[in-house]
């Protein structure tokens, strides 16, 4: 009696197939998702540390020239907070800044530094403004100035008449990004030169 043979089965069948496809789907999905998420992550990274490079470069801007101020120049309503103003000599000149907050409540604000006056020529007047940091603050009351006596006691506060002489000035600049949940914060403080003989003016109201 002769034995018939069954030929060997080769290939996959149609159920082995759509469980490999489904595999790789679900492996791909996976993969995929990662791949988006660090992309964001390095998105974020990216705009928190450009963000952080400009607040530090408009905070080391105001430190320089505040060291060097004598007297300081506040403003004679309330705004102390986000208004400065400073007689500054430096390489031989003295010329008279300003830095202020600009831009509406609730929006994205600016801070600029002026000259608004040139004791060396008598020249009057706002020439001009550079900017120094855009300021989208999560509260839009936050002050950017703060200021304090050599006690460590706060002075120059909203309400105040004149007469403070603040020895350090704090200032926090704060940027909200699209999309984020943390704001970009730089804060420092900055000891006033010339403390001995300071003294506070007030700067006219714009």
């Amino acid at each position: 009696m002769m034995m018939t043979r069954t030929p060997a089965r080769s290939g996959f069948t149609l159920p082995e197939m759509l469980v490999v496809l489904i595999l790789v789907g679900i492996v791909g999905g996976i993969a995929l998702a990662g791949l988006n998420s660090g992309l964001t992550t390095a998105r974020i990274g990216t705009e928190r540390a450009s963000a952080l490079s400009d607040l530090q470069l408009a905070v080391s801007q105001i430190g320089r020239d505040l060291r060097v101020a004598d007297p300081l120049l506040l403003d004679t309503g309330d705004a102390f907070a986000t208004k400065l103003g400073a007689e500054v000599e430096r390489d031989g000149s003295s010329r008279r800044l300003e830095w202020q907050v600009t831009g509406n409540s609730g929006g994205t604000r600016t801070l600029v530094r002026a000259v608004t006056t040139d004791p060396g020529t008598g020249e009057a007047g706002r020439r001009g403004g550079e900017f120094l940091a855009t300021l989208s603050n999560v509260d839009d009351q936050q002050p950017v100035f703060t200021y304090f006596d050599d006690s460590g006691s706060p002075v120059c506060e909203v309400g105040s008449t004149g007469g403070c002489e603040p020895h350090r000035v704090v200032v926090t600049l704060q940027q909200q990004l699209d999309g984020q949940d943390r704001p970009v914060e730089v804060t420092t403080t900055i000891t006033v030169g010339n403390t001995s003989s300071h003294e506070v003016n007030a700067t006219d109201n714009d």
